[in-house]
């Protein structure tokens, strides 16, 4: 079966390869070339890239331009697959394949409809997910579902972990269902039996997956633990989470004789990108030791307080603890918390807020 697929990110390669492996695909739509700020190099999608070494042609072009319309005429497409692509197909788009698109989305449908459903399943600390492939339409994720699989949400990921595994299970389930569309195609172009009207939205406050804002990513410690990881870990990699770190107690800087510039900016704050991190109970060894060996009693920690040891780095939360694993400081390299705490000259009362 003749298919063009349609995304752009690195989650949407497996699916791509796998298409490639088992139909044949005979052209790629994907979006410009990316023009990084540093060079000012452009850099073409993992798709681009992937569709070049597997040597299909690419369209990086408008969807609705007459000239890609009539591409899609010529090659004599039946079906099309989209994962992530990142624009909106408008109806004669749609109207322009037979069988029509096909679309892999990153959770349950009708749950979590939109541009986030990985970062938004993470952060509302779902146990499941899943994989939904359906029919494109006009609306927004509400065509007739053509499959679905659930999967488990295991080990605390961040959400780049999570996506690319959803990517690997929905690589396998696009090859399964283009096999039973192009078979039901042979006798019923309107694949009538295959495909089914997605079924009520019984919670409301589950509608949608908004995309996040770099302001959505600051985190906030006022929430038990899990919580908070979970927000951090849907902002990762991207947007990035963060904190800011206030190096010494206010009443510490206020109490010098001479502020120095590095005072100056413990009492500022300083943005810090938290790039790894995991729940942490107050009873774990290495934790119940760093509070032993510097008299601190975990009930009478505020939020946002930080526990430092030589291989640790903890930040207390409403309840329980966050260890942070792998963070980034302004103008540094991205290290191991427990490094970046030793270089960062931390006083008496360094939180987080």
């Amino acid at each position: 079966m003749k298919i063009l697929f349609a995304g752009t990110p690195q989650a949407a390669v497996p699916a791509l390869r796998a298409l490639a492996s088992s139909q044949e695909v005979v052209a790629v739509l994907t979006r410009k070339d990316a023009v990084r700020s540093r060079g000012r190099k452009a850099t073409p999608s993992p798709v681009k890239q992937a569709a070049q070494e597997l040597g299909i042609p690419v369209f990086d072009g408008k969807p609705g331009d007459p000239d890609f319309l009539e591409r899609i005429h010529e090659l004599g497409v039946q079906a099309a697959v989209v994962v992530a692509y990142g624009r909106i197909l408008r109806q004669p788009v749609l109207d322009a394949v037979p069988l029509g698109w096909f679309n892999i989305h990153f959770s349950l449908l009708p749950e979590l409809r939109g541009a986030a459903p990985v970062q938004r399943s993470i952060w509302l600390g779902d146990k499941k997910t899943g994989i939904s492939i359906f029919q494109l339409d006009a609306g927004m994720d509400t065509g007739k579902l053509l499959a679905q699989r659930e999967m488990a949400i295991e080990d605390e990921p961040n959400a780049g972990d999570l996506m690319m595994s959803m990517a690997e299970l929905g690589a396998q389930m696009i090859i399964e269902q283009m096999a039973r569309v192009e078979k039901e195609a042979a006798t019923d172009p309107t694949l009538a039996s295959l495909l089914h009207v997605q079924p009520e939205l019984t919670d409301p406050s589950r509608a949608l997956a908004q995309k996040i804002s770099m302001e959505d990513a600051q985190v906030k410690w006022d929430k038990p633990a899990s919580v908070v990881s979970a927000h951090a870990r849907a902002c990762n990699p991207d947007p990035g989470a963060f904190t800011t770190v206030y190096k010494a107690g206010k009443s510490a800087v206020e109490g010098a004789a001479h502020v120095t510039a590095h005072d100056a900016a413990s009492e500022e704050g300083e943005r810090l990108r938290l790039n790894a991190v995991h729940t942490a109970r107050a009873d774990e060894p290495a934790l119940a030791s760093a509070l032993q060996a510097q008299g601190l009693k975990a009930a009478a920690l505020h939020p946002g307080d930080l526990v430092v040891s030589k291989k640790h780095v903890w930040v207390a939360c409403e309840t329980d603890f966050l260890e942070l694993l792998v963070v980034t400081a302004p103008g540094k390299k991205t290290m191991r918390a427990a490094d970046w705490a030793r270089g960062a000259r931390l006083q008496a009362g360094a939180h987080c807020e």
